[in-house]
């Protein structure tokens, strides 16, 4: 079967799920929680928001609002 209608969903390829999976794995802490795996998760987020902003050309004064 051929299927065209990707206009509210998409399949994923590998490499989006691989890291999807290891995110998973690494970064299950509470974002705003003050211990250790709440501040590791807010870490990691905010260099993925750094490095998005860096992707699309943008300063580190800019937010990105999830």
């Amino acid at each position: 079967m051929i299927y065209f209608d990707y206009a509210a969903n998409y399949p994923a390829k590998k490499e989006v799920l691989e890291t999807l999976i290891e995110t998973e794995k690494n970064y299950f802490g509470n974002y705003n929680s003050s211990h250790f795996l709440g501040k590791k998760t807010k870490e990691f987020v905010k260099l993925c928001t750094e490095n998005i902003l860096k992707i699309m050309g943008f300063s580190n004064d800019f937010e990105i609002i999830y």
